[in-house]
């Protein structure tokens, strides 16, 4: 406007340009090395540097990078630089710094008279901080060597080396890669850190156009000075564009100003050494770095690469193995073999893997039967694969060996067409009647001929083995019984004893007979038996060896005596023989009621059973394991079935039982029912919480197989309700704490893992960390999740936490967004549940008669409508005709 600006300075002005009291008037003057001292007037953007002048009229750039290797003061410039310090920097070599900086950007060609404009606008002068303060003297960056620690600014813009990768600046405009498997401990590995990369972008410049930092100049206010180009750069979650990190030097890229680096944590400390191979038959995760019609190649390592074939992805049909397997995927496998790589170009692989991604080769435990240990005329089960014309495909169980089953050795009777007898899936067994070493091929045969006497020998043992039994018992029965069936025919008491054998073969009949019947009275007719047995057989075994009375009297009154002493005599021997039967009987009919009633309770449980069987109630209410087995068979899918299975296991105190009906759901449950198989490790994860010690473990196993952020959500809520159950309050919060601040930390870009934070935090009471938790969270969600959680903990507030809190919440994000009427329905509903009904209507009729809102009439037609729906539920009359009436004069007004 005519208005002429002189700057001015207090400097004497020397012919020497060298010196620190100089003024210069072009960056021509400026020689590389020279020490200058400069006055900080601006920062640049996306924290790139800082703007210095060290002299009136002239502007120079001293890059972040050259300011120190501090990542605090890196991110945050403005705090620990001020506008007017004075600082002392030296002049870089810029042709050797846009030299390295170009590698990996895309540079737009301009016309004559743009570059001529760019190069006034976009070339300051490069001044190092870091310069200045060595005390070498050397006036050279050279590239970072092995072990050191340096700094680095994430560019989510530049050309990816060696894919999925994340890219860095470095100081003296050299670049850093971390491989995709250095950005974290191996143990924390998620999916998809980078986000999406494009494959087909491999060897092309990837990002915006980007040239040196243009001057735009801003004050620690944020009012800015020149005008300048602004760049849109991409974030990705966990990497922020231009945010600085600390990171370690693995080693160098010759011919490239390259140097490949690592933010491991471990690394970090001096960890250098590259991780271990891995052996066969061991379960790795993976990156996934390309994916084609062919197959899969995968990052282990820095230096391990893997390949997958393409049958080898998953186990069904893969319509599209590449929107399956996108770049940087984590995936888990199972190794099959490693051999030594070879370095090609820029690749330093040192080793290549084979890897098996499908789930039946990575949930296996047992070690399958290789092809030398089956034995020719061996016994195998298997499973019929495929049914031909000519024969049978058979694959052995527990392995993956096939052999072929020819239709004449499909059965012992002769057979047109082998589809009559089997279809796929069936369970067979084989006979392995041929094995051809060279070609690895098996001849087997299902003739049932080859089969007999195998079922029928196991039957017959255990028949033999029930008769020794029985037989065990009856000659322990006959030892209490004192019985001997061995006696010499010579004995003088030989008539005697084969009477008393006779009657115990009778008594022994007689049993069997009343336990075959099981009638009370057939019983007691057996017990009337045997008593009368067991008199017979105590008055043979109580008969003497020789006879006593020959007619001689002992006595003075022989006669009255003898008498008198027989009956007396045979008083107490009654007396005896009676008690003696009394105790035999006794244990006999002791023994045979026991029986019967034994068997009476197994037919009572059999009958009971079967009619449960019959009309269904035993599905309902399984009882025993083979109950359980039956249920799952029919729905191997069902996860409540599953979870009872536990249930019953630890009900019986069987910890281990439990966790392997766990581990048997894992692998019957079909991949594609995630849902099914998160509840069984729920419910896994609960047992584990309060019967056992692997909770943590637990944890990290189901997140290798389900959403881990899904996992971590179950995880918190069982810790946050054993709170309420634990007798040490203090170590349960303590632990629900850990957890739910790792989960944040891990998922840091989701939005319900911080709302479920909040929620903990409202119910526990603790107000004050919930709402600085709230700032952390808007910090690392993105903008367009800040308004679902704000309502979200609005809607805690009412139910844990102040309403008053809680309105001053909604109040505010209303304010913001006042066409967000579902966010308005939400806060009524929360006032209604609250009882304040006045203040609900008060929130509807601002809004309805607010003449500076913007709602459409169709957003204004709902606002009515549910106004009108409250005033029926909880007004008069008198207030729905006042609703009528504000809609009349918004008609009115809308139609003026």
């Amino acid at each position: 406007e005519g208005i002429t600006f002189i700057e001015l300075s207090n400097l004497k002005q020397d012919t020497n340009k060298n010196a620190n009291s100089s003024l210069f008037e072009t960056s021509v003057e400026l020689k590389h090395g020279m020490q200058l001292s400069c006055v900080v007037v601006g920062f640049a953007n996306s924290r790139r540097g800082l703007w210095v002048k060290p002299s009136p009229g002239l502007t120079c750039l001293v890059p972040t990078l050259e300011l120190c290797d501090d990542i605090q003061v890196l991110n945050n410039l403005p705090r620990y630089f001020k506008i007017g310090d004075r600082i002392n920097c030296a002049i870089m070599n810029k042709k050797e710094w846009q030299k390295n900086k170009s590698w990996g950007l895309r540079i737009p060609k301009l016309k004559t008279d743009e570059r001529s404009n760019s190069s006034k606008i976009n070339d300051p002068p490069l001044l190092s901080l870091r310069l200045a303060l060595n005390g070498s003297g050397s006036i050279e960056i050279q590239k970072p060597k092995r072990g050191e620690s340096i700094a680095g600014r994430i560019n989510n813009a530049m050309r990816l080396y060696r894919p999925p990768s994340l890219m860095l600046e470095i100081r003296g405009g050299f670049r850093g890669r971390c491989c995709i498997t250095e950005l974290d401990e191996p143990d924390d590995w998620v999916n998809m850190p980078l986000g999406r990369q494009e494959q087909e972008n491999f060897n092309e410049y990837k990002g915006i156009i980007e040239l040196e930092e243009s001057p735009l100049l801003h004050h620690g206010d944020g009012s800015e000075l020149e005008g300048g180009n602004i760049q849109t750069e991409s974030n990705i979650p966990g990497y922020e564009d231009g945010e600085y990190v600390q990171c370690r030097v693995l080693e160098g890229v010759a011919s490239e100003p390259v140097v490949e680096v690592s933010l491991r944590a471990s690394r970090l400390e001096g960890d250098l050494d590259d991780d271990e191979l891995p052996e066969d038959n061991e379960l790795v995760n993976a990156y996934v770095v390309n994916t084609n019609k062919k197959g899969c190649f995968l990052r282990l390592s820095r230096r391990v690469e893997g390949r997958v074939i393409l049958k080898q992805l998953a186990d069904g049909f893969l319509r599209d193995p590449i929107a399956s397997f996108p770049m940087g995927r984590l995936v888990m496998g199972r190794v099959k073999a490693t051999r030594g790589g070879k370095a090609k170009g820029k690749s330093k692989v040192s080793h290549n893997v084979d890897l098996d991604l499908r789930e039946s080769q990575i949930l296996e435990d047992e070690k399958k039967l290789q092809f030398e240990e089956i034995k020719s005329q061996g016994k195998y089960k298997g499973i019929i694969t495929g049914i031909e014309e000519y024969g049978v495909f058979v694959r052995l169980d527990k392995s993956n060996v096939s052999g072929l089953v020819h239709k004449n050795e499909c059965s012992d009777s002769k057979t047109k067409t082998v589809h009559e007898l089997y279809d796929p899936g069936d369970l067979v067994k084989v006979l392995v009647i041929k094995k051809d070493y060279e070609r690895k091929k098996l001849s087997l045969s299902m003739k049932a001929s080859h089969f007999i006497g195998d079922d029928s020998s196991d039957d017959s043992s255990l028949e033999d083995s029930d008769g020794d039994a029985e037989m065990e018992d009856v000659s322990n029965e006959n030892k209490d019984r004192g019985g001997d069936d061995s006696f010499d025919s010579e004995d003088e008491n030989y008539v005697s004893k084969l009477a008393v054998k006779s009657r115990k073969e009778q008594e022994d009949s007689v049993d069997s007979d009343g336990d075959n019947e099981d009638s009370d009275s057939q019983e007691d007719d057996n017990d009337a038996t045997s008593e009368d047995a067991s008199d017979s057989s105590d008055e043979s075994n109580t008969m003497p060896t020789m006879e006593t009375d020959v007619g001689f009297n002992w006595g003075d009154n022989p006669v009255q005596e003898d008498q008198d002493s027989d009956d007396n005599s045979g008083d107490s021997s009654d007396e005896d023989s009676s008690d003696d039967d009394d105790e035999e009987v006794g244990k006999k009919g002791h023994s045979s009621r026991k029986r019967a009633a034994a068997r009476r309770l197994e037919e009572l449980q059999v009958s009971k059973r079967e009619k449960a069987l019959a009309d269904g109630t035993a599905d309902d209410n399984p009882e025993t394991a083979a109950d359980f087995e039956r249920l799952l068979a029919s729905d191997p899918n069902n996860s409540e079935k599953w979870i009872r299975y536990m249930a019953y296991y630890l009900s019986l105190a069987d910890m281990d039982g439990c966790r392997r009906v766990a581990k048997r759901a894992f692998d019957r449950i079909d991949f594609r029912q995630e849902g099914e198989k998160l509840n069984v490790w729920t419910a896994l994860l609960t047992m584990e919480l309060k019967y056992g010690v692997d909770f943590d473990e637990t944890i990290t196993k189901a997140c290798q197989q389900n959403n881990p952020k899904h996992v971590y959500l179950r995880a918190c809520e069982l810790l946050e309700k054993e709170i309420s159950c634990s007798d040490n309050t203090k170590h349960a919060v303590e632990r629900a704490d850990n957890l739910h601040s790792k989960m944040c930390k891990k998922f840091r870009s989701k939005k319900k893992v911080w709302v479920a934070h909040l929620s903990y935090l409202l119910k526990q009471g603790r107000h004050q960390e919930a709402h600085a938790l709230l700032k952390r969270a808007l910090t690392s969600l993105p903008s367009y999740k800040h308004i679902e959680t704000m309502s979200k903990l609005a809607q805690l507030e009412f139910e844990f936490g102040s309403i008053e809190r809680a309105r001053t919440v909604f109040s505010g994000v209303l304010a913001k967004y006042p066409k967000r009427l579902d966010l308005l329905f939400v806060f009524v509903d929360k006032e209604i549940k609250a009882g304040e009904i006045d203040v609900a209507r008060s929130h509807l009729r601002k809004t309805a008669e607010n003449p500076s809102n913007k709602l459409q009439d169709k957003q204004m037609k709902k606002l009515f409508r549910k106004w009108m729906k409250i005033e029926e539920e909880h007004g008069s009359k008198e207030q729905q005709e006042e609703v009528k009436d504000v809609a009349r004069s918004y008609v009115e007004r809308r139609n003026e």
